[in-house]
């Protein structure tokens, strides 16, 4: 595994559930919830491939809020 795949996985196992709780309490759909809170880690992983100058703030879409 590729040092930035075990940053991505030791981010996510210390904040999933607490990613996971803002997700259900804003979007009060469990598969929602899980799906968003799975394309944010997917992105910070995508995030953490590119040069630092070009990463920008993660998003989640507006319309998933």
């Amino acid at each position: 595994m590729n040092s930035s795949a075990l940053g991505t996985e030791s981010v996510f196992s210390v904040t999933r559930e607490e990613i996971f709780s803002f997700l259900m309490r804003r979007l009060r759909c469990p598969e929602t919830a899980a799906d968003s809170a799975q394309e944010t880690y997917l992105r910070l992983h995508q995030s953490e491939r590119r040069n630092p100058a070009e990463i920008r703030a993660l998003r989640i879409p507006k319309r998933s809020i």
